[in-house]
């Protein structure tokens, strides 16, 4: 009885993380308002406990179009200052640039494993 009632926990408890992420809102929508997506992937963080190491959705990786006169920098600024017009804090989610062959990845990463769902389930939602 006690390993049946203890199934039954641990199987509540982990159909109800996907919900709990969910109700993390993080307006991706809103930073990426002016660009150009060209796809979108998780960004995986790896996590080590012990010796036992896995990897976790931390966020999404955005690859948007490159544009004339758009430099990484620039778009790290212009995102930067959208995330406070949005209302996001750099210490909510954090975001990296880099060039890629066709346009530039755009790494958006959670401070927390509960926010990473939420944010690739935004940006998927721009695609």
């Amino acid at each position: 009885m006690l390993l049946r009632q203890s199934m039954v926990i641990a199987a509540l408890a982990l159909s109800a993380m996907p919900a709990a992420a969910r109700d993390v809102d993080v307006p991706t929508a809103c930073v990426l308002q002016d660009q150009r997506i060209q796809s979108v992937t998780p960004y995986e963080t790896p996590v080590r406990v012990g010796r036992i190491a896995y990897q976790h959705v931390g966020g999404a990786t955005v690859t948007v179009h490159a544009e004339p006169g758009l430099t990484p920098q620039w778009l790290r600024v212009v995102l930067g200052h959208r995330m406070r017009q949005c209302g996001l804090s750099p210490k909510e989610v954090r975001v990296q640039v880099a060039p890629g062959p066709t346009g530039y990845a755009v790494n958006f990463i959670g401070k927390d494993v509960r926010m990473g769902p939420s944010i690739l389930a935004q940006a998927r939602a721009l695609k």
